[in-house]
């Protein structure tokens, strides 16, 4: 190992370790906003058997409705092109674009066929991993409309009837009952599960009136953006010092 003197090991050991503490205080700002999502998660919608959530916002009091997913939003499988292509003229959804929980384009496939014009993902669709091993079936990721895209095989599209709300139902997939759902319904195979369009259709779920709908969807999008910017700011210091890791050090 190459050494300096006693004052510059010093000067750069404090440096990396205030770093250290500034990483470790934003993973914890991170961890601590992703508990707080879970939980609520679980609070602000009715458990299984109840009609109302534990926690509302003020001004709403009814009883909730139980309805089949089917009755609110139309269940449908992808467009069957060559999702392995690594370049090509149309992008195409696959089980790896929605794996953190989102819709990420850098893991897309693609097809040089242009799909018909049904299969487009419009803004508020809902992607549902229907084919996975069973620690991840019922994953979910909802579609914002930034970049033209289309739904391809091995994943389920939910488009949201008009009169509902898109991320009051996508935040409901997310709750810990509907992720229970998918691995009790799911038909289990060797290495991988699967659940069918007309079978995730069937499934129970509470509906409120809109505006709390909206009240709910809009609360948990902004706990999402909370989330996605302590998670970038994390990512941006762990490269400033993988940067000064190796400009610092012989």
């Amino acid at each position: 190992i190459t050494l300096p003197g006693e004052l510059e090991q010093k000067n750069v050991g404090k440096l990396f370790s205030d770093l250290d503490v500034v990483l470790d205080l934003h993973q914890r700002e991170h961890d601590k906003t992703v508990n707080i999502k879970k939980a609520l998660l679980e609070k602000m919608f009715p458990k299984d058997g109840e009609d109302k959530p534990e926690i509302r916002f003020a001004g709403f009091t009814g009883a909730w409705e139980q309805r089949e997913l089917g009755d609110v939003a139309t269940v449908s499988s992808g467009y069957m092109g060559d999702s392995l292509l690594n370049d090509g003229k149309y992008k195409l959804t696959r089980i790896e674009t929605i794996s953190d929980g989102f819709v990420d384009l850098s893991k897309v496939g693609f097809t040089n066929s242009q799909p018909n014009a049904s299969y487009r993902l419009n803004k508020g669709d809902i992607l549902y991993s229907n084919i996975n091993s069973l620690s991840h079936i019922g994953k979910v990721a909802i579609y914002h409309g930034n970049l033209p895209l289309y739904h391809g095989i091995n994943l389920l599209r939910v488009a949201v009837h008009e009169s509902q709300n898109p991320a009051f139902l996508f935040y409901q997939l997310n709750t810990g009952s509907k992720k229970k759902w998918a691995n009790a319904h799911a038909n289990k195979a060797v290495s991988q599960a699967s659940i069918n369009q007309s079978l995730l259709a069937q499934q129970q779920i509470q509906l409120c009136e809109i505006e709390e709908q909206s009240r709910i969807g809009v609360f948990f999008s902004n706990i999402d953006r909370l989330i996605a910017l302590h998670q970038r700011e994390l990512t941006k210091l762990q490269n400033i010092k993988k940067a000064l890791l190796e400009k610092m050090f012989v």
